[in-house]
């Protein structure tokens, strides 16, 4: 008896009361030409002796090799791939072909290859490669390596020295063409470390007939970029109060990667002492404060020493005058109660005092309550018609209350100072004598300084 059969891949098929039942192993394999999966055919009821064959009418190119009968109603065969990416259907028949029912079906997956190359607007070369922060665009191609070219469907995500970069991870590939697509990504690179190694890995959409693949590193050599520094100062200078310059340091190109590192400030060519190194910010500023205790022209110059991913600049020179605002002419009125035993303030008030400016009062020697005493002149409350009091730049200061009790004894010191940002203060020194009213000093106190002089 013969018997007519096609042979079924994961399904039974009927005929002349006999089940058939077919499966692969693997039923996927790589589309190389070599790859190679077993078909086994059920035979139950088991027949002896029964011829039968496999092929794949859609793809010439695969190989079935001979079928074996394993006299347990199981015959097996093994098909070698083509290079062709498709779900391929493999029939079983006996010798007169007749009967085939549903065929087993073998997916053959093709490989593929990925490439990376990185380009910039401009040309670039060994001598003249891009910079920090400088704008590339990644190209990736995937090229299906089947011989039916299969669409490279999936993403593409690119890396440098392994690890991903951002904002170009799992972008899709267009259907560009059948065999071969591209992908890019505009990214920027850093000068540290350099060269970027970068790769490209494609991976298959769910259902691609094509396995991933990654692409050999490609070395991209960055330099580090230029820098301009500039120095502005934050006021107009004024002696003995403090001055404060920035210096900015802007890339050529900006970017996700700021400078780091150093400024220092000169002055005429001379580096200021308390601003040798000034580091930089998150916004790339760094700042140097100094106090000038007397007038005069200042050439400052900010110098940033660069780091592994900017280089090094200079800023122009700033010129600054420092300056004195003015002389404080306020005036002081007085009277004591003395005896030979002690001397009493019977009144002290100080006149046209700058608003800003501040009043110390010491006192040394017998008899002193305390030894300093601090007022700061300030501007009233309120101001203009509605308000009660003028908003006049100079107040009346009344000092009395602060030294009406103490009795001071003879060669006791009372010293009341007046000193304001920027001016030439103003001091009374009172030297308390027994049985005679205290001798009166006046001297001025340069800016920034302490110390009281007969002339500034």
């Amino acid at each position: 008896m013969t018997l007519a059969l096609i042979l079924v891949g994961g399904g039974p098929a009927r005929a002349a009361g006999v089940t058939l039942t077919v499966s692969l192993s693997p039923a996927s394999i790589a589309a190389d030409g070599a790859s190679q999966s077993t078909a086994t055919v059920s035979v139950l009821p088991p027949l002896r002796a029964q011829p039968l064959a496999l092929y794949a009418p859609f793809d010439s190119h695969i190989s079935v090799g001979p079928v074996h009968d394993n006299g347990d109603g199981t015959y097996t065969a093994t098909l070698t791939s083509s290079r062709s990416a498709e779900v391929t259907r493999i029939f079983a028949t006996d010798a007169l072909g007749t009967d085939q029912v549903f065929p087993a079906t073998l997916t053959q997956v093709g490989a593929s290859v990925t490439s990376v190359v990185a380009v910039t607007n401009r040309p670039a070369s060994p001598s003249n490669p891009p910079v920090t922060n400088e704008g590339v665009v990644l190209l990736a191609t995937v090229t299906s390596l089947a011989d039916n070219l299969a669409a490279p469907t999936g993403t593409i995500s690119f890396n440098n020295r392994g690890s991903p970069i951002a904002g170009c991870q799992a972008l899709p590939t267009s259907a560009q063409g059948i065999g071969s697509v591209n992908v890019t990504c505009v990214t920027s690179f850093a000068a540290t470390p350099s060269p970027a190694e970068l790769t490209a890995v494609f991976t298959p959409a769910a259902g691609s007939l094509l396995s991933g693949s990654e692409s050999p590193a490609d070395d991209f050599p960055v330099a580090s970029d230029l820098t301009s520094t500039s120095v502005t100062s934050t006021s107009t200078p004024v002696i003995g109060a403090p001055e404060t310059y920035v210096a900015t340091v802007t890339p050529g190109h900006a970017g996700a990667v700021a400078p780091t590192g150093f400024v220092r400030f000169f002055d005429h060519g001379a580096t200021i002492a308390s601003c040798r190194q000034q580091p930089l910010d998150g916004s790339s500023t760094a700042t140097c404060t100094v106090t000038y205790p007397a007038p005069g022209t200042h050439a400052i110059r900010a110098s940033y020493s660069g780091d592994a991913n900017f280089q090094s600049s200079d800023s122009i020179v700033l010129r600054d005058s420092a300056q004195i605002l003015g002389t404080i002419d306020a005036s002081m009125q007085w009277r004591f109660r003395y005896t030979s035993r002690d001397t009493r303030v019977l009144e002290l008030i100080l006149s046209r005092a700058p608003v800003g400016s501040r009043v110390s009062i010491t006192c040394s020697g017998g008899g002193c309550q305390f030894k300093r005493s601090t007022v700061v002149v300030r501007a009233p409350w309120q101001c203009g018609p509605a308000g009660s009091s003028s908003c006049a730049s100079g107040r009346t200061v009344n000092l009395t209350p602060q030294i009406s009790q103490p009795r001071l004894r003879a060669h006791t010191r009372l010293t009341v100072a007046i000193t304001k940002p920027g001016w030439t203060g103003k001091a009374y020194v009172f030297a308390v004598r027994a049985s005679l009213p205290p001798t009166v000093q006046i001297g001025c106190i340069a800016p920034g300084s302490n110390r009281i002089a007969a002339s500034c």
